[in-house]
This record gives C-alpha cells, sequence and structure tokens, in this order.
C-alpha cells in the first residue's frame, strides 16, 4: 500500500511539475502541510484527540503519509522538503519515522502563518496531506475549519476549507499548490473552490 501510494504521488507531482505555471528550477524546494483528520481510517475525533485510543496508531498513518509525499516530491526531483506538522498541537508527526530527507517543523510559534509556518517565496511546490472537508459540508468526516467552533469561514464570499485558505497563503508567497491528497467531500469542497475566479 505506501509502495502504491508513493508511486501515485510521484506520478501526479512528476506531470504536474511539468505544467508551464512556473520556470523549471534545478534545486526544487517543496513544502508539505501535514493535518490529520483526512489521514486514511480516520472516522472519530478520539482518532486524532491525545487521549484517544487509536491516536498512536493514526500519527503513525500520518507520519507514513507524510513519508508517501516526501517520496514522491524526491521522485519529482525535490532537493529540500520542508514538512509541517499541522494537527491540533502540531506535535502529532512521529520525529523517528519520519524521513531523515525532509526537515520538519514542529509545535506553535504564534506566526499568522499557522499552518504554513515556515513558507516563503523560495519554494517551488506546496502539498497538503491530511486535510479534510470544511466545516458543515455534508457527509463529511470530521469536517471543520480551523477550530470547531467557527461555523463558517469565508473570504471574498466564498466558502473555504483549510487547504484553500492555506492555498491562498502560499498564493501570496507566489508558490503553486500541486496536490492534495484528502477525503472525498473534501476534493468537491476544493474543486469548487478552484473553479471560482479571484
Amino acid at each position: 500500500m505506501k509502495r502504491k501510494i508513493t508511486l501515485i504521488l510521484a506520478v501526479f507531482v512528476l506531470m504536474l511539475w511539468g505544467a508551464p505555471t512556473q520556470a523549471s528550477s534545478p534545486d526544487l524546494k517543496v513544502f508539505i502541510s501535514v493535518d490529520m483528520e483526512g489521514v486514511a481510517g480516520v472516522i472519530h475525533w478520539e482518532d486524532v484527540s491525545r487521549g484517544g485510543k487509536d491516536y498512536g496508531l493514526f500519527r503513525k498513518l500520518m507520519t507514513q503519509e507524510a513519508n508517501a509525499a516526501i517520496q514522491g516530491a524526491l521522485a519529482a526531483g525535490a532537493q529540500e522538503i520542508l514538512v509541517r506538522d499541522s494537527h491540533g498541537s502540531a506535535r502529532n508527526l512521529l520525529p523517528d519515522l519520519l524521513s531523515p530527507q525532509a526537515q520538519l517543523i514542529r509545535d506553535w510559534s504564534g506566526s499568522p502563518l499557522s499552518m504554513m509556518e515556515g513558507i516563503d517565496e523560495s519554494f517551488d511546490a506546496v502539498l497538503f496531506i491530511g486535510y479534510h472537508a470544511r466545516a458543515n459540508t455534508p457527509d463529511a468526516v470530521l469536517d471543520h475549519t480551523m477550530t470547531g467552533s467557527l461555523y463558517s469561514v469565508e473570504i471574498n464570499g466564498k466558502k473555504m476549507p483549510e487547504a484553500g485558505v492555506n492555498a491562498l497563503i502560499a498564493g501570496h508567497f507566489g508558490v503553486p499548490w500541486f496536490l492534495s491528497l484528502e477525503i472525498r467531500p473534501s476534493v468537491t469542497s476544493l474543486k469548487s473552490f478552484w473553479e471560482t475566479r479571484w
């Protein structure tokens, strides 16, 4: 399964990297933001909470999905990879299991960039892993936006998922968003977001 995910990521990243949206660079630099509610198998808030019975299992799966993204980025030619733990306490990814070919940002510093802390104009691509549907998305699992206490987050009248907010942050720095591996209602939400002309 891990090989299959890595292969799929590599193919998507290679296809999209070849798009004429940005000049090619010999030193590709990739930013990966990893959330947890969209990780494969997650179905309950306990799965993503420190006190949850299966939290340890889902931390491991979260780390494996991050590693698959890292391998895909490396296969596409990335020379530098920065991984941002973007869930809850931001201390969920297991550093000892995370690929040593990437740098990891853990914990929160209070930066206004939040889940995108560490991004700047030097990056060539952003990948979102383990993301989920926006708050109040029908038929979604663990849908929310930023916190469980917000009913909706809107920018220019458009309801936003976390990946949408974070893609706009990346766009502020001129960094394109290339891949988002999430659960289905979130993908539908993102498709709608990207069809909007800004």
